[in-house]
């Protein structure tokens, strides 16, 4: 299970990716997403899960107790099915298909532009890519970081001083999480006032180099990958381990 928040230029979105194996009991699964949604209440969320139940509004001739199961959570939370029951099947092996691959999300993402595919292109897996977009900007946030090493902390600690025993004495006197939060803030927004007025700012490095694969990048990986599994596939017993290894290690290679 994985939840990373992000932020885009209208609203922050969590992003959720469980799996639940066939083997596995779904409901600690539905369980833990389900403690994520909690705490959430007001979050707008979408989940990528291969959840393995069975249900014909996301494309099985039939239902399964984890179908039913995962449409319970679904109905309890308002959550949305982005899947199409028409799609091309999320996983295939040999002549096996199916459809485990879903993507929910909240009610409130209903009115964005949500497009979902299943994609034609080969993976290097059984389960196809699902390509999920939203009509958002994601928005960069920069943050300053300041040159503190070189001086001006007398001028730094001044400044903070004038107002340091006043908010001491605020956050002392909080009788609730509120009042606490807003002496929390006023502190913060003193710190960083201090920073500007003694600290000079650090130049921030843009990487214009795109930190993901592109699409050309990525087919031409592919065509490498493939192509280490046939060598390891053919090679002599007393090479195949050593092969194998070098074709592991391309495969699971970070851009």
């Amino acid at each position: 299970m994985v939840a990373l928040k992000i932020q885009t230029s209208l609203f922050p979105i969590t992003i959720i990716s469980a799996y639940s194996s066939p083997a596995q009991d779904v409901h600690t699964t539905l369980q833990e997403i389900q403690e994520i949604i909690s705490s959430l209440p007001e979050e707008k969320i979408i989940i990528g899960a291969d959840l393995n139940g069975h249900n014909t509004l996301w494309g099985y001739r039939s239902n399964d107790n984890r179908g039913k199961d995962i449409l319970n959570l679904n109905l309890a939370n308002n959550l949305n099915i982005i899947n199409k029951p028409d799609a091309l099947p999320t996983f295939q092996r040999n002549s096996s298909v199916g459809w485990p691959d879903l993507t929910l999300c909240s009610q409130s993402l209903i009115d964005s532009s949500i497009n979902w595919e299943v994609l034609e292109e080969i993976s290097l897996s059984d389960h196809r890519y699902i390509e999920t977009t939203i009509a958002s900007t994601v928005a960069n946030q920069f943050y300053k970081r300041y040159k503190t090493r070189h001086g001006n902390h007398l001028r730094f600690l001044n400044i903070l001083g004038k107002e340091i025993y006043h908010l001491e004495r605020k956050i002392k006197a909080a009788r609730n999480s509120g009042e606490l939060n807003n002496a929390t803030i006023e502190l913060q927004t003193l710190i960083i006032n201090a920073c500007n007025k003694s600290f000079k700012i650090k130049k921030q490095l843009f990487i214009t180099k795109p930190n993901w694969w592109t699409t050309e990048q990525l087919e031409i990986h592919k065509k490498k990958v493939r192509a280490l599994r046939r060598r390891a596939q053919r090679a002599p017993e007393i090479e195949r381990q050593a092969r194998y290894q070098v074709f592991k290690k391309e495969k699971y290679k970070r851009h």
